[in-house]
């Protein structure tokens, strides 16, 4: 097929109206339409995001100053890590609604949505409640590796803003994870955009006023917050009001299957918050917070269009898990290997051109408030390579339900991630960090990762890995009309 051909085959997914799902080819392309979709609005939201997040840097760098903008990294990064602790209830949902999705049971949908959302109101409690014992007792100055005292009970109040914002998306945070099993994620990237913008207006508003950072905190954390609420609205009350959760709903049942699904995602999730949320503390700790900003910078230039992209693949996830649901097994497959050679293909001119333009970008964005070294964006570049090949096999692992063995060696990785940060952060400073985190992923995940893919494949294709056999397609979710 000629690049033409295959542009304007691209170019015809991307429409509003939902294909014919009566055929595996209709199937098909509603897949690829609704990933169309939500790419191109990733995309869109991610680089307004992205551009509100270089402003809010330059802005807050300039503010704060070099330790308090350092301590707000930290602490953002620390309650970044406690994403594991939704028990893996989140993710556990998005597959299970996928599951549903392929086989067109509502019932069984809103039942889950229901039980999720009672478990994870919970957990939000129980980390306030944590939370509240422990704080009194948390000695900042040697938890943040200070070098001054007077600014500590800012600090204390601003982990306290973090803290409520990071437990009140808990519960509100099952209705992206809906939207994503139903694959309309570009309906998620739309409030995450108000979100965006939201917090940058937020800044402007802190600076403006010239208050503290605990404000600058409560808006840069409390407005996606209001955006999401705004979407569960949208999602309960206008998309798919059948969806709408009732204590009726909420089925002891359910509420075990989605646990017994949730401790491996809980295992999952906690190695790779471990795995790659942890760079910030082991520099903090390791060197001292006023190094944090040296790593952090460089390190969101060179993630920024590898993130882009990430969020293209990830809509693949819950689309693996709805055709494997249906028995479409060779879609998946080739679907899978695609994306790995794309990842790469897409890449490796992002790496090049940043290893280039990378110290003037930098220069140009934060001016000589904080120094760079090229080894630096040396060990960034690998990492981007190597986590362009994990990401599509992790995304696909996950849709696959292959689940087990992905935690047990990404848990794996975790560990070695951590040992070898801090040896190599110790003997090479900064950058030792970044190959670490290279060296665990590759030697710990990429490997086994692709083994086990191709071992998900052939279990599937000779009928040992579906999930159930498909149902006829005159139930399917995906022919439901109600408006978006």
């Amino acid at each position: 097929m000629s690049l033409g051909a295959r542009l304007r085959q691209i170019a015809g997914l991307v429409r509003l109206r939902a294909f014919d799902t009566a055929t595996p080819e209709g199937r098909s392309q509603e897949r690829h339409r609704r990933a169309a979709l939500t790419s191109i609005s990733g995309l869109g939201n991610k680089l307004l995001s992205g551009i509100a997040l270089l402003i809010s840097i330059r802005l807050t760098l300039a503010y704060l100053g070099n330790e308090r903008y350092a301590v707000w990294v930290v602490i953002s990064s620390t309650l970044a890590m406690l994403t594991w602790s939704d028990l893996g209830l989140g993710n556990g949902l998005m597959n299970t609604i996928a599951e549903h999705h392929g086989k067109g049971d509502r019932a069984a949908a809103r039942q889950s949505v229901a039980s999720a959302l009672f478990m994870l109101t919970c957990v939000a409690a129980l980390i306030l409640a944590v939370a509240a014992l422990i704080y009194p007792h948390v000695d900042w100055v040697r938890f943040l590796k200070l070098s001054q005292t007077r600014n500590t009970a800012e600090y204390a109040r601003t982990f306290v803003v973090c803290l409520l914002c990071f437990t009140v998306g808990f519960p509100l945070g099952i209705v992206s994870r809906i939207h994503s099993g139903l694959q309309e994620g570009y309906i998620n990237n739309f409030y995450s955009s108000l979100g965006s913008l939201g917090g940058l207006l937020g800044i402007l508003i802190v600076i403006h006023l010239k208050l503290g950072l605990a404000w600058l905190a409560l808006f840069m954390a409390g407005a996606p917050m209001v955006a999401a609420f705004i979407n569960a609205v949208h999602l309960f009350v206008f998309s798919h009001p059948w969806l709408l959760p009732r204590p009726s709903d909420i089925k002891a049942g359910v509420s075990i299957m989605l646990l017994r699904a949730g401790v491996l995602f809980l295992v999952l999730q906690g190695a790779q918050a471990i795995g790659f949320q942890s760079d910030n503390i082991v520099i903090a700790r390791v060197m001292g917070t006023r190094f944090v900003p040296q790593y952090s910078l460089p390190s969101r230039l060179f993630q920024f269009l590898p993130v882009l992209f990430g969020i293209a693949l990830s809509t693949l996830w819950p689309a693996y898990r709805e055709a494997v649901a249906r028995g479409d097994v060779s879609w998946a497959a080739r679907t899978f290997y695609r994306s790995v050679l794309t990842s790469i293909g897409v890449n490796l001119p992002v790496v090049a051109a940043l290893l280039l333009l990378g110290p003037y970008l930098l220069r140009l964005w934060v001016g000589n408030a904080v120094h760079f070294s090229y080894a630096l964006l040396i060990a960034l570049s690998i990492q981007v390579l190597v986590n362009s090949v994990y990401n599509p096999i992790s995304f696909f692992l996950n849709g696959m339900g292959v689940l087990a063995p992905q935690a047990a060696f990404t848990a794996i990785m975790a560990v070695v991630n951590i040992t070898l940060s801090i040896l190599l952060t110790r003997r090479f400073g900064i950058s030792g960090v970044v190959w670490a985190s290279s060296i665990a992923m590759l030697i710990c995940s990429v490997g086994p990762g692709m083994y086990f893919a191709r071992r998900a494949i052939e279990r599937s294709e000779s009928g040992a890995g579906l999930l159930r056999p498909a149902v006829p397609t005159d139930n399917l979710i995906a022919e439901d009309k109600t408006p978006v």
